[in-house]
């Protein structure tokens, strides 16, 4: 598929392909199967430095353009789902969070380790009372001298467990005129005291991808540490999203291609009444009708 790729832009993607099958698809398969988290996936983009593709340079990043962000995540997609999600969710809106809104000081901690992929990041919004009502949280995060104590549950969180840095949506004026106005972001370290994690969903797909429960009781998060406070931070981590919403459409359009790739091949091989059942009208209508039209 052409998508209007810059002659560079075609050179990084072809080159990506051929290390997508070589290096992460082979053991795809076996890691979803058994719901185990890829790290040898981790370890092998970690040389090409794919972690930090959206990191700008002067953190340690490469700082591509959002084009070549999509065109990453669609030939990660095509090879490994697991792999993919945790890599464009890493990219994605916990490091754009914290370059665009986080301080200098917060920058040069927590990028250079992402940058390089020792560093898994994620992002925990959704609780069991909230989902799409982004303003519906219960979690609350209430500043006590040199740190906010950080109470609630988040469900449904990719990566939980395995990322080491969280950015957390918390309440942090229960008196605001409008729900939106009294929530804050916060940058969250796996073992800060307090923060534990919870159930591990059992999932149809991307199983090696873990999507987890994260606990904190009484969680204490230093006070510099607050990525974005009150009223402004709705506003500002929903255009954020925008990003999101862009990998997660290359997502679907690597795995799609994979999934046509792997019926058109399937239908070459396989022979039915003394052919291929590629061969059949009928055939090719489904094969034709699964192709994007424009």
């Amino acid at each position: 598929m052409d998508y209007g790729l810059t002659e560079e832009q075609k050179m990084f993607k072809e080159s990506l392909k051929k290390f997508c099958e070589k290096e992460l698809a082979p053991k795809a398969a076996q890691w979803d199967e058994m719901g185990e988290f890829p790290w040898e996936n981790v370890e092998k983009m970690k040389k090409l430095g794919l972690w930090g593709l959206a990191i700008p340079e002067a953190y340690g990043g490469i700082g591509a353009d959002m084009v070549t962000y999509v065109t990453a995540v669609i030939e990660v997609a095509r090879v490994c789902g697991s792999t993919a999600v945790t890599f464009y969710l890493h990219n994605g809106a916990p490091c754009k969070a914290i370059i665009n809104f986080g301080t200098e000081e917060q920058k040069r901690k927590y990028l250079p380790p992402a940058a390089r992929g020792e560093k898994l990041m994620a992002l925990a919004q959704t609780e069991p009372s909230s989902g799409s009502d982004a303003t519906a949280l219960k979690s609350t995060a209430i500043l006590k001298g040199d740190h906010y104590e950080l109470n609630g549950n988040k469900i449904f969180i990719t990566s939980g467990g395995i990322a080491e840095i969280y950015v957390v949506w918390a309440k942090t004026d229960p008196k605001a005129s409008k729900k939106s106005m009294g929530l804050s972001c916060f940058i969250v370290e796996k073992g800060f005291p307090g923060f534990t994690f919870g159930k591990k969903e059992n999932k149809m797909g991307l199983r090696g991808s873990p999507t987890a429960e994260l606990i904190f009781e009484n969680c204490l998060i230093p006070k510099e540490n607050l990525l974005l406070g009150h009223p402004g931070a709705f506003g500002k981590m929903m255009n954020i999203f925008n990003t999101e919403r862009l990998a997660n459409s290359a997502f679907c359009i690597g795995s799609a291609e994979a999934a046509f790739e792997y019926a058109l091949k399937y239908t070459q091989e396989r022979e039915a009444f003394g052919q291929k059942v590629a061969q059949f009208q009928g055939i090719q209508w489904m094969l034709s009708d699964l192709l994007p039209k424009g």
